[in-house]
């Protein structure tokens, strides 16, 4: 535009940076104020281009992602054109892992590197026999190939569009297997129902808002055509559950008449809309429903749901109770290795100790144990331990800067950390309710 030039440039997150560039050559961060008057279409064209791109960025991101329970395997010329050269798909495809094959069975996984395709020991991989690719799944690996992706991936500074190396995966628990029919892995939660309702469209769930006086029977369900299958994740208004409860602060609604708060439940599974035993789904789609079910329960969490119990089939009986925080070892192990791997780049490192379902932390007025499992903090007192519960803005207002590691971390992580550096320094503490919690019973 006249004497000066704008760039875009797509950082790795899908945000769009703008740089503007003299007719010297000088970069300037805003548009120059001459250009900004005699070119005003053109610089709001450039503004309307950038929000275009994140958007597009965001959806194709969504789109990719969703393969894992929309398995397409696509020719080998299709993934070249599509995934690696396009200007934008290819900029998510490169740092994504493939996995290319034939009708013969030969199979090696994969990931652009230094102009060609190498495995997981950064050797280059001949492409010659491939046929179709798909998108690489940690469920579809062994422990050990798992292990030198997540060790490529990190020492490579790859910074994956979506949680892919490091990707958690659940699987189905000896206690799922005696209830058969649904999952409790996740239930008891009291969860903000409006915040759970944006993150359902986020994670293409359906789910409508609901009050007690309407629409009181809505299920959060994600359809899933592929496989002819979808499953439900069952919510319920916390006066559902406990009459007492209506007019307390748990029956609390909107102007709208909308219930601020609904209680997590049961998991459960549906082939050709005929309901099917957990340990009959298939092992990707109970993984990536239950990774769901994990997001909406920790990120919409605002404590634990002291009025549930096990429903069985849906009030027609109770049966057994929680689930142990051992069962859901893959993803305890998972967040350890996270964690391992980012401690050593914050300063409370030489405070934290990784033991094998928790995160030790060293403060000065005592020691704590954080849970890999939930999240749970306590303190270890001489009486034994002692619940601590942390007010989210407290959480909110730790300065956490991860920029450099190429590790995206899932919420209840990153709580985790957020917790342990507010544990760590907690001579620091100035909020009254936390301070409290110290006080001798």
């Amino acid at each position: 535009m006249g004497s000066a030039k704008a760039i875009l440039r797509l950082a790795d997150q899908g945000k769009v940076i703008v740089v503007w560039q003299k007719a010297d050559g000088e970069q300037v961060k805003s548009v120059p104020s001459q250009i900004k008057k005699a070119f005003a279409k053109e610089v709001r064209s450039v503004t309307s281009l950038g929000k275009e791109l994140e958007q597009a960025y965001q959806a194709q991101r969504a789109r990719l992602e969703s393969s894992f329970v929309r398995p397409r395997n696509m020719p080998i010329a299709h993934w070249r054109q599509f995934s690696i050269e396009h200007p934008l798909l290819g900029f998510l495809g490169r740092r994504l892992i493939w996995v290319f094959s034939n009708q013969e069975g030969w199979e090696r996984s994969g990931i652009r590197a230094r102009g060609e395709v190498r495995d997981a020991s950064g050797k280059p991989v001949d492409l010659s026999p491939a046929e179709k690719v798909r998108l690489w799944h940690p469920l579809s690996a062994d422990a050990e190939e798992v292990q030198r992706w997540r060790e490529y991936v990190f020492t490579g500074g790859i910074r994956q569009p979506f949680r892919q190396a490091f990707r958690e995966f659940y699987q189905v628990t000896d206690e799922e297997r005696q209830t058969k029919m649904y999952s409790n892995r996740f239930a008891g939660v009291l969860m903000r129902q409006h915040q759970l309702a944006s993150l359902c469209r986020v994670r293409d769930w359906d789910y409508h808002l609901m009050g007690a006086n309407f629409d009181g029977v809505n299920v959060p369900t994600k359809k899933l055509p592929l496989w002819n299958m979808h499953a439900e994740f069952y919510v319920d208004l916390p006066s559902d559950r406990d009459n007492s409860l209506r007019q307390s602060a748990l029956g609390e609604q909107s102007g709208a008449g909308i219930n601020i708060f609904v209680g997590s439940d049961q998991v459960r599974f549906y082939r050709d809309r005929k309901e099917i035993e957990v340990g009959d789904v298939p092992a990707i789609v109970y993984s990536e429903v239950m990774r769901d079910v994990d997001l909406f329960t920790s990120v919409c969490a605002v404590g634990d749901d002291e009025t549930w119990s096990d429903q069985g089939e849906r009030g027609m009986g109770v049966l057994s109770g929680r689930f142990n925080l051992q069962e859901i070892s893959a993803v305890i192990a998972l967040r350890a290795e996270m964690l391992a791997r980012v401690l050593p780049h914050t300063t409370i490192a030489g405070r934290c100790q990784i033991q094998k379902a928790a995160l030790e932390v060293r403060g000065q007025l005592g020691t704590y144990r954080i849970s890999l499992g939930w999240g749970a903090a306590v303190l270890a007192t001489a009486s034994g331990m002692r619940w601590l519960r942390i007010p989210q803005r407290i959480l909110d207002s730790v300065p956490l800067d991860l920029a450099a590691i190429p590790i995206e971390l899932d919420h209840r992580t990153e709580m985790i950390l957020r917790k342990a550096h507010v544990l760590a320094d907690d001579w620091k503490i100035d909020s009254p309710d936390l301070m409290r919690q110290w006080m001798p019973e």
